[in-house]
């Protein structure tokens, strides 16, 4: 028997608010969404359930969006990364030298469409 299960989406986001709002969204598109609270957290999830996808925010407490895109990428370089902040002016330098690139990069706030 084969089962059809949904990919699984890895959400990673200190903002309560945020997160709640994002995993229904994501649920919404077909995803089953595992959430962590920061980013040693996150790369926690993300070893145990190896998700299709990692959407983070980038600045957060224990270990930033970058180092978590860091990690994931030695790890499984293929995983698509989104990452998402409100503080891109703090991160812009870091995000331009940085040689590991995020998939795609959502600056708060924005519009779920």
């Amino acid at each position: 028997m084969i089962v059809d299960s949904a990919p699984k989406c890895l959400l990673v986001e200190d903002e309560e608010s945020m997160l709640v709002l994002l995993s229904k969204y994501l649920e919404m598109l077909g995803f089953d969404t595992i959430v962590a609270h920061d980013g040693e957290e996150g790369f926690a999830v993300f070893r145990e359930h190896h998700p299709s996808l990692v959407v983070s925010d980038i600045h957060m407490r224990n270990g930033n969006g970058l180092l978590l895109l860091r990690d994931i990428r030695r790890m499984n370089p293929d995983c698509p990364v989104i990452l998402v902040t409100g503080w891109l002016v703090n991160y812009q330098a870091d995000l331009n030298r940085n040689q590991i690139r995020p998939d795609a990069l959502i600056e708060k706030p924005f519009d779920l469409a």
